[in-house]
């Protein structure tokens, strides 16, 4: 994977092409008994790989576990996957579709039309030199054993193209017909807003017209696999431009449907991979994962990837504060009396345990772009004028207890159309077709219209980081909140360049070292859905509403779970709309909550402050067979899963069906507890009770474990099920 990253940059540069002779093998004779031997990756994954040439038309890739990925010799495409005699995957075609300055697509071609001029061979990859003449385009196509077993990376370079315009290339997946028939598909967080996506688990047979995301939370991460965990396919872009993609990262158009979105078809999807202006430098990734198991057993092995494991090895270094996180407010300034306002802080501190740590958010955008520090600016809601004094003092007296952060809010890439930054500075912003400014979609109390920055312009990033340490410097506060902002892959054609999702990254990384540069112990949160660098996360939804459906709570915050890396990466969601609700979530899947500073709270609340806080540093179980029943079948109204904290297993539990007496079932192998020793189990409901009490399992058979219980029915009926030996 390494030397996938290293070499690319060379390939750009290396003109030198191996023609292979005889049936195209990429690996024969002696050299076939070292290709077969065991190659040890990062974290443990070990497995065999061997590619061998069928006959001239194809390139075979052999893979643990019976899994075997055929490419087509003469056009470079993805013909089929399958594991054993199954097959998965069939004639994966990548599309090619050219964009002009009038935004019409005016030619569209795929792979077929593709011809390889040369093959070259390297170790266990192969190395595709490719034309499409009807666009002109020269690229090159790498196939190698992916990061995780059992999988095929694809990387996709265009070095040059003849017809000018943006081309966009996607990936597209075709499933086998006795494959998708029977397939559910899963896909993190789709369309929050817009036209209703298939989101968390739903049938793929479903669809019976194309639908395409209209979110700008459009995620490249999507699984297919049959119920009975027999078979499944995981499809997620990895590499842009050589830096790894998360699966949540902000990479579509804000609220509105867009052909380069994800479009999911009766057979299997679409999403962009790249996009580039006039032909200009650029790669991307996907893996095509074959697996035995449903999209928990995909998520384990995303979460396992060394490329993540790289990225997030800024968690290390988080401030020791972050994790100890118990409670806090989202912003809420203070219009008079912070003095009072520190006090209930204090009071709450009191409350909590003697290490707990408190968040406090102050809104302190000055609607331009420019976050002042040295002249008045208005608040969210245009209501109070704060001045640069009153805001030092205010961030002074609440930060007066060490326990006590106060958070300072930044809106990423995004500048004022009233501001002296856009009046100095017109060409910053990212421009469209005819010259205008692309307006962003956003409208948070902006005097103008917010227009998007462009990352890739040098000036401005400079000017972005050095507004953002001054703000640091002036304030002294705990830490900065980086909204999303103008985070997205989009185009500038004042300057014909492609804005991808590795200029964003690289932004995000710059925010986040200059934060860090400013004071060890500051610092930085993000929208969970966002950039990966950061030391807190924010979940922002609304999805703890009464009017949500409790289905569609609880797949968005699986989602959630899924996407924490680490227990010190803290997740506080904003919105409390429904009490019982909002802190059944928060003690079901580790949040911390957030809500007015106030002493004054019901004991439930506390006790839900605790629950929550411990349930922070569980880590989930990526198996959908360790409880039953399991929560993403449509004709299961009961919520169950389980998570590892410590030596405890536990298996939170929401019932939503009409009784309250029902039967959960544990996996003892699966949640990796021994099947030979006994299990000593309790309940605790934290939002009706402060009692525990232990409970005896009903049945014991093979290796699962029964608890008849009875579970109240509805959010404050939470129940954690503890199970230990």
């Amino acid at each position: 994977m390494t030397e996938l990253r290293d070499d690319i940059d060379k390939i750009f540069k290396d003109s030198s092409k191996v023609t292979p002779t005889g049936r195209g093998c990429i690996v024969r004779n002696g050299l076939q008994i070292a290709t077969n031997l065991c190659v040890a990756f990062l974290f443990g994954w070990i497995w065999c790989s061997e590619v061998t040439g069928t006959n001239d038309d194809h390139f075979v890739f052999k893979l643990p576990q019976q899994v075997e990925f055929v490419i087509n010799r003469r056009t470079g495409h993805l013909l089929s996957g399958r594991i054993g005699k199954r097959q998965i995957l069939r004639d994966c075609v990548d599309e090619y579709w050219l964009q002009t300055e009038t935004d019409e697509i005016v030619m569209q071609t795929d792979e077929q039309k593709d011809i390889v001029i040369s093959v070259k061979k390297e170790k266990n990859r192969i190395v595709l030199d490719c034309r499409n003449e009807l666009l002109g385009l020269a690229l090159k196509k790498i196939y190698a054993p992916a990061s995780v077993p059992q999988a095929l990376r694809k990387t996709v370079i265009v070095q040059s193209c003849r017809s000018k315009g943006a081309l966009h290339i996607f990936s597209k997946v075709k499933l086998a017909e006795n494959f998708s028939q029977g397939a559910w598909i899963y896909t993190p967080r789709q369309s929050w807003g817009g036209q209703r996506l298939l989101y968390g688990v739903r049938r793929l047979s479903d669809i019976t017209v194309p639908i395409t995301s209209s979110s700008g939370w459009d995620n490249r991460f999507v699984v297919a696999f049959l119920p009975d965990r027999s078979v499944g396919f995981a499809h997620w872009r990895s590499l842009v431009d050589n830096l790894w993609v998360p699966s949540h990262g902000v990479i579509a158009e804000w609220g509105r449907e867009s052909p380069f979105a994800l479009t999911y078809f009766s057979d299997g999807w679409r999403w962009r991979l790249l996009h580039t202006v006039d032909g200009e430098r650029s790669s991307a990734s996907c893996d095509y994962v074959l697996l035995r198991g449903d999209w928990y057993d995909a998520w384990g092995s995303y979460l396992r990837m060394p490329e993540l494991q790289q990225t997030y090895q800024h968690i290390k270094t988080t401030p020791i504060w972050c994790p100890k996180i118990k409670y806090g407010t989202f912003w809420r300034p203070v219009h008079h009396g912070y003095e009072e306002f520190h006090q209930a802080a204090k009071e709450t501190l009191a409350i909590l345990s003697a290490d707990a740590q408190l968040t406090i958010g102050v809104f302190a955008w000055s609607l331009d772009g420019d976050y002042e520090t040295d002249r008045p600016f208005l608040m969210e809601t245009l209501e109070f004028v704060f001045t640069p004094q009153w805001l030092r003092n205010a961030v002074s007296v609440l930060q007066r207890n060490p326990r006590s952060k106060v958070g300072l809010y930044i809106q990423g890439g995004l500048i004022d159309s009233e501001s002296e930054c856009y009046r100095k500075h017109p060409d910053w912003v990212i421009r469209d077709q005819k010259g205008q400014p692309i307006p962003s979609g956003f409208s948070d109390n902006a005097v103008g219209v917010l227009f998007m920055a462009n990352p890739r312009v040098d000036e401005w990033v400079q000017h972005h980081i050095e507004r953002i340490k001054a703000v640091c410097r002036v304030y002294d506060c705990g830490f900065i909140y980086l909204d999303g902002g103008g985070y997205g892959e989009l185009i500038d054609w004042s300057r014909r360049h492609a804005i991808n999702f590795a200029h964003c990254r690289r932004l995000n990384e710059r925010v986040f070292e200059a934060v860090r540069s400013t004071g060890k112990d500051r610092g930085l949160l993000i929208n969970s859905q966002n950039m990966p660098f950061a030391d807190i996360s924010w979940v922002e939804c609304g999805y703890f509403a009464p009017h949500v459906p409790w289905r569609e709570t609880v797949d968005f915050c699986f989602d959630t779970k899924c996407q924490q890396v680490d227990p010190r990466y803290t997740l506080e969601p904003l919105y409390w709309q429904d009490n019982d609700r909002y802190l059944a979530m928060c003690i079901a899947f580790g949040f911390t909550p957030c809500g007015e500073i106030s002493p004054e709270k019901p004991e439930a609340t506390w006790r839900a402050i605790e629950a929550a806080y411990r349930m922070k540093q569980s880590r989930l179980i990526y198996r959908s067979d360790a409880t039953s029943p399991v929560w993403w079948r449509d004709e299961v109204p009961i919520v169950t899963f389980a998570v590892r904290l410590g030596k405890e297993i536990i298996v939170p539990i929401l019932n939503f069906g009409d009784r309250q007496d029902l039967t959960v079932t544990v996996n003892l192998e699966a949640v990796g507890l021994q099947t030979t020793e006994p299990v000593e189990a309790s309940l605790y409901q934290p939002l009706l009770s402060a009692e525990k009490f232990s409970v005896k399992a009903a049945v014991l058979e093979k290796d699962k474990i029964s608890f008849r219980l009875k579970v109240p029915v509805g959010w404050k009926g939470i129940t954690l099920l503890s199970l230990k030996q």
